[in-house]
């Protein structure tokens, strides 16, 4: 039976991180499509890559979490029952995304950003309607042209992102491999637990089976977490499902 993952991140940069990641998995599946639909949310899910990127300190947010991350793995890599390879492999990957971003000199956004076409269209579909044959022509003829050269011309931008993208997916595929899995039960759709105060966790996860009629809401912080399992009634409101649901508690450590 398939499982459906909820997530709470502990930490602003964290949070940045998954929207990052949760737009490139989705501009990695628009890209793969030639239709005009597709092909508007492809430049679409640029932009809103571009807005994140313009309004973080992405760099400072990935060293920060590519530290955490290596200097857990050095304290892990003490215990005896650790995979030492395995561990030696993730920090000689994790100081080789660290060396590049240290090194890189512009910052993506500004590179896509500085391409003309991309700059009006972010102008443009940001104003309700404004990407009308009325209001910006200049898309229209583009998107009349040759169906591979607009797929070269979108790949080309995409990989721009490749070095972010790269060093955000190993992080977050740490991070959540680093979870303790514990199976709790939620009693009347409510379930509430103290987090240890000396350590630092990163992430909060909660599984449920999709055949239970309800979803998960976490919130919480550094010290608590509280889990409510609402589902949608009939009237299309959201309220708190009355019935006890299990579930799969994993806190990340890293």
């Amino acid at each position: 039976m398939e499982q459906i993952t909820f997530e709470l991140p502990l930490h602003e940069q964290t949070r940045v991180l998954i929207r990052l990641e949760y737009l490139f998995d989705h501009l990695d599946g628009f890209a793969k499509k030639k239709d005009l639909d597709s092909i508007f949310l492809t430049l679409k899910t640029i932009d809103e890559i571009l807005t994140i990127l313009e309004r973080s300190n992405l760099k400072k947010y990935l060293l920060a979490e590519i530290k955490d991350v290596s200097n857990a793995l050095i304290s892990w890599r003490e215990h005896s029952l650790a995979n030492v390879d395995k561990i030696d492999q993730l920090l000689n990957q994790l100081n080789t995304e660290r060396t590049y971003i240290e090194s890189a000199r512009s910052r993506v956004a500004d590179i896509l950003a500085s391409d003309e076409f991309l700059k009006t269209f972010r102008q443009k579909c940001n104003i309700p309607g404004g990407t009308s044959l009325v209001d910006f022509p200049r898309f229209h003829h583009w998107l009349s042209q040759d169906k591979k050269l607009i797929q070269t011309t979108i790949q080309a931008w995409i990989k721009k992102f490749e070095s972010i993208y790269r060093p955000i997916k190993l992080i977050l595929s740490i991070v959540r491999q680093s979870a303790t899995n514990s199976r709790q039960v939620a009693e009347d759709g409510f379930y509430q637990k103290t987090l240890d105060k000396n350590v630092e966790y990163k992430l909060v996860r909660v599984q449920i089976k999709d055949s239970c009629n309800c979803f998960a809401e976490i919130s919480g912080g550094r010290y608590h977490i509280t889990v409510r399992m609402v589902h949608e009634t009939e009237d299309g409101s959201i309220a708190q499902y009355i019935h006890d649901v299990k579930f799969m508690l994993g806190t990340c450590k890293i």
